[in-house]
């Protein structure tokens, strides 16, 4: 190829880029919000299961995942203060994985919790003072998705939202289980799920737990690829309703 080719080439490009910028659509404007849509930003916890201030509840921090909450650092310079490794073992890693799930933190009966999925397929809650493993939970299946911290009926309660197509619900002070919702019964065809981070929405009394969930099914019969949106009554992980978006 040579020189002159080349360059038109380049000069064929640089015209059809500014071609395409000359036509180029305006952005559509957006409505302007109304007084009620805009207290909800203010007011991001409004409808959250957890209103502690200064917290990291569920993942983008509120049911409207504004990314965003009002914590007085004291400073910009920031230093750190302990790390947390929860096992010596080495793991084969997969690439493209995470190592952690994205972590939650609130207050739990007075104690700074960050509550985590790790690669070993352990939940983990840490002191956030000290960096101390204050207790586990193994749901045998690898947890990517960020947890949810919400308060049921008084108690506090971690999410958990598992690629072994489980929703489990925890105590956040022990470690307990509370009950566990499957979304599809397991068949050894059947392949890893994908969990979107659960989101909790506290309506009057009631509090619902929403996670999107992808299952598959390898089996010749089935070939199941399913894209789902479920709803659960926080409370006990009774099915509320359950939507197919894909497959």
């Amino acid at each position: 190829m040579t020189f002159r080719s080349v360059s038109r080439l380049i000069a064929c490009g640089c015209l059809v880029l500014a071609s395409a910028a000359c036509h180029r659509k305006e952005p559509v404007q957006s409505p302007p919000l109304g007084e009620a849509e805009r207290q909800q930003f203010i007011s991001t916890l409004e409808l959250a299961a957890w209103r502690q201030p200064g917290s990291w509840p569920q993942f983008a921090h509120d049911p409207l995942h504004t990314g965003r909450t009002d914590v007085d650092l004291g400073s910009s310079d920031l230093q750190l203060k302990w790390q947390f490794r929860p096992t010596t073992r080495v793991w084969a890693y997969r690439k493209g994985y995470a190592v952690w799930s994205p972590p939650v933190a609130g207050t739990v009966d007075g104690r700074a919790l960050v509550i985590a999925g790790h690669y070993d397929r352990v939940v983990y809650a840490v002191d956030g003072r000290t960096g101390e493993k204050v207790w586990t939970f193994r749901p045998g299946a690898l947890v990517f998705a960020s947890p949810a911290l919400g308060r049921i009926a008084g108690r506090p309660v971690v999410f958990l939202a598992a690629s072994n197509r489980s929703i489990y619900a925890v105590d956040a002070t022990s470690g307990e289980k509370r009950w566990v919702f499957e979304t599809l019964p397991w068949t050894f065809t059947q392949t890893q799920s994908v969990m979107s981070s659960p989101t909790l929405v506290r309506d009057g009394e009631q509090t619902t737990l929403i996670v999107g969930v992808w299952n598959a099914d390898r089996s010749a019969a089935r070939n199941l690829q399913s894209g789902e949106l479920v709803v659960l009554d926080a409370a006990d992980g009774t099915l509320r309703w359950r939507q197919r978006i894909a497959s």
